[in-house]
């Protein structure tokens, strides 16, 4: 109604409030909660100012009464009958079935939060394996390579003195993996090379070096799942200050 009449270019406005409520018979008053908001439709007379319109009546608002002289306008109103007697809504309570359907329509709830909770960890888990495979390949740069070697052999279980040399370090860990032997001991030469040698490595060791972290990175995801296993076996969890010390590029210091 109020979008109708403006488009005809009458003044109309969009009015929010209560409707009269329940008319208490003991009290005299009406009571008025929020099962009473109401909206209404004004429209502007000439001469007359605002007058309201019940545009959708609901039998629960009852419809506006206008005086047909300006006598009764004035005369005091008494509460109406049907207004103590109006039912108010009830709000609807869900029905248990006596037959057990109640608790069979809680079935789907617990299977839509489980499906929810597995597409979580789904999402999960190929977001984990995707930067772990990010942390293998994007590795180019011989200090990088070097650094993924100290946590593979914190992982091994691979002991780390005071004042190890990378080719100390290197030999250890090359003992604890036959198979890559030879890629560990040439990773650790090159490592040294790179760290005091002025200019650093070469465009051809650093294709060495690059050659030898790709024959070793085709075996450090199981060798790392390994370990973990290992470890899980003989209740010992690889704690966070040790998994913090296989990113530093030295040697770790045992005190």
């Amino acid at each position: 109604m109020n979008v109708m009449l403006r488009t005809l270019g009458i003044p109309s406005r969009q009015m929010s409030g209560f409707g009269q409520g329940l008319f208490d018979d003991k009290t005299r008053q009406y009571i008025v909660n929020a099962l009473d908001a109401h909206s209404w439709v004004e429209v502007f007379f000439p001469g007359y100012g605002w007058i309201p319109f019940e545009a959708t009546p609901d039998n629960i608002n009852a419809p506006i009464n206008r005086p047909a002289t300006r006598a009764l306008l004035n005369v005091p109103s008494t509460p109406a009958t049907e207004a103590s007697a109006r039912p108010r809504p009830i709000p609807k309570e869900p029905a248990v079935d006596a037959g057990g359907s109640s608790s069979n329509s809680a079935f789907p709830d617990i299977w839509r939060q489980a499906v929810v909770a597995g597409g979580a960890l789904l999402v999960l888990l190929i977001i984990g394996l995707l930067l772990a495979a990010r942390w293998l390949l994007a590795v180019k740069d011989i200090p990088r390579i070097w650094r993924r070697l100290l946590f593979l052999g914190d992982r091994l279980n691979v002991p780390r003195h005071q004042g190890d040399t990378p080719q100390e370090f290197g030999g250890r860990l090359a003992s604890f993996v036959p198979p890559l032997d030879e890629e560990v001991r040439r990773l650790a030469n090159l490592y040294t090379r790179a760290s005091f040698r002025r200019g650093g490595l070469s465009a051809a060791e650093l294709a060495e070096a690059r050659r030898a972290w790709h024959r070793i990175r085709g075996s450090y995801t199981g060798l790392v799942v390994s370990a973990w296993r290992d470890a899980l076996r003989r209740g010992r969890v690889v704690s966070a200050e040790e998994g913090a010390a296989s990113e530093n590029p030295e040697p770790s210091r045992r005190r």
